[in-house]
């Protein structure tokens, strides 16, 4: 009967109103941006007004201790944890700078593959070489990498850049390396590592961890669409992190952060691989609220966007009142 499944809607969105609940937050970079076409960025001066606020109105914890605080009854409805997706250089210098001026601990998810400096995370490579091209990219004919659409004719580069990224992300690390130096190519460009879209380097993330208020997380090694490699090659992906930044930073990492974390790009059987290497906690990339029943190996979270403070405000508060039921993975597994 639909009034008996209204009703009990009703009902729900009354309860979880009134049950502990906490906002998980997803930063990538602090640094002011050019061309920004996937939202990764948050200048420094929107940064810091958001973080005088969650300061000011909100009691910030590390990630880790959200669901045990949850579950044991400790915290009042507004908790948030702040947390950064990659592992950017920007994050161990502007961003820890303005954490620890407002004293706020946050987790740092880290690609370890990444870190030996050789290289930019391919997505920042892949709008260099289309924005700065010194080719029109919409003549760019790319029958020979067997992209979907053969051409970019009549495209602008912003969509240009949202297509080949939607079809690289799934490619195998060698395919996608082709690519992007076929694509280098035809811009006329250099393969460069510009100081400002860096990773971190291994050094950077070992004194990242030990400054006591960042925790490292692990983002994988490669930053692979899991649910399109083969289970053994997701046990690698997950535990070889695992190793890797244990190994730099001499601490445990117990946490772990799904690249690209969508409900398509992991399977149910990837969260099982995630707990049995030892994690307490894995995040997504769906948005919603953390409550005390919440599964911990898919926490949701929200984006706060390059926003001041007082529209930063309004969007805490929107998440905060959206009790949508947390979408689980959809992804099928090679």
């Amino acid at each position: 009967m639909r009034w008996v499944s209204s009703a009990h809607g009703i009902i729900k969105r009354a309860y979880l109103g009134f049950q502990p609940r906490a906002v998980v937050l997803m930063y990538h970079r602090i640094a002011d941006a050019v061309a920004d076409p996937f939202n990764l960025c948050v200048s420094p001066e929107n940064f810091n007004e958001q973080l005088e606020m969650l300061r000011t109105h909100y009691r910030v914890l590390p990630l880790e201790d959200i669901l045990p605080a949850l579950r044991e009854g400790k915290l009042r409805s507004t908790a948030v944890a702040i947390t950064f997706d990659d592992g950017y250089a920007d994050n161990c210098h502007t961003a820890a700078v303005s954490l620890a001026r407002h004293g706020l601990p946050a987790t740092v998810f880290v690609t370890s593959g990444y870190l030996d400096g050789r290289r930019e995370y391919w997505w920042d490579e892949l709008v260099r070489l289309v924005f700065e091209s010194r080719s029109d990219p919409s003549h760019w004919r790319l029958e020979e990498i067997n992209f979907p659409s053969a051409g970019t004719a009549g495209m602008d580069r912003g969509e240009i850049v949202s297509q080949l990224q939607g079809f690289l992300r799934g490619q195998r690390p060698d395919r996608r390396e082709a690519v992007l130096v076929r694509l280098a190519n035809l811009a006329g460009l250099e393969r460069v590592v510009r100081e400002s879209h860096r990773p971190m380097t291994a050094e950077e993330c070992a004194a990242l961890a030990r400054g006591g208020l960042i925790t490292v997380g692990a983002h994988t090694v490669r930053h692979d669409w899991l649910a399109a490699i083969p289970g053994a090659e997701q046990d690698y992906e997950i535990r070889e992190s695992k190793r890797v930044l244990e190994d730099i930073t001499g601490a445990p990492v117990r946490t772990l952060a799904y690249p690209y974390g969508r409900r398509d790009s992991v399977s149910q059987k990837t969260l099982a691989r995630v707990r049995a290497a030892g994690f307490v906690l894995a995040c997504a990339n769906e948005r919603g609220l953390v409550h005390a029943d919440s599964n911990p190996y898919w926490i949701p979270r929200c984006i706060p966007h390059n926003v001041d403070g007082e529209s930063f405000a309004k969007r805490m508060h929107a998440f905060f009142q959206d009790h949508s039921s947390m979408r689980m993975p959809s992804g099928r597994e090679v």
